[in-house]
């Protein structure tokens, strides 16, 4: 799969955000930062993903934001052609998993304001790529438990179910 850049620069933050599609190559960056995050897991991991995408009715799109040369976040999605729909997904369907989304890079270490910016500005460069290159109609994402905020999907305009529960500390 080629490398396709993509380049968003946000107006209010001024932000410039490159989207590229990952390849083999990449697949070692990919799991630092899965393994470095508190809400990555195994199902994130470039061995997993690459090996569902093998046995999905979706194409695998592997995409990975960068502010530089520092990758900012990774985010699996998929893409199912439903008669004239594209239609993009994380987790894919049928694929046994109840969660996937973004995976952000350093995410845990962030000030709250920091987490919501990047959160917002990766989101609306993903979104500004599906939307306008690939022409998706429709986008859902079940992002991981352990991404606990959110709110930046709303702000990029998406329907929110959320499931929350309590969380219950079992040391001691």
């Amino acid at each position: 799969m080629p490398k396709v850049f993509i380049t968003f620069k946000e107006k209010i933050s001024s932000v410039t955000i490159e989207l590229a599609i990952a390849t083999r190559d990449d697949g070692s960056s990919w799991n630092q930062v899965v393994q470095s995050s508190s809400h990555g897991n195994i199902f994130h991991s470039w061995e997993w993903l690459t090996t569902l995408s093998k046995f999905s009715e979706a194409r695998f799109l592997p995409v990975i934001a960068r502010k530089g040369n520092t990758i900012l976040a990774v985010y699996p999605l998929f893409i199912l052609k439903k008669g004239v729909f594209n239609i993009a997904l994380s987790p894919p369907p049928r694929g046994v998993l109840n969660y996937l989304g973004p995976v952000f890079n350093g995410y845990d270490a962030l000030r709250l304001d920091k987490k919501e910016s990047l959160f917002l500005d990766v989101q609306r460069s993903v979104d500004k790529y599906l939307q306008d290159s690939l022409q998706c109609s429709l986008i859902r994402i079940r992002s991981s438990p352990g991404l606990m905020d959110p709110r930046p999907f709303r702000w990029c305009g998406y329907q929110l179910e959320p499931f929350f529960t309590y969380r219950i500390s079992l040391a001691g």
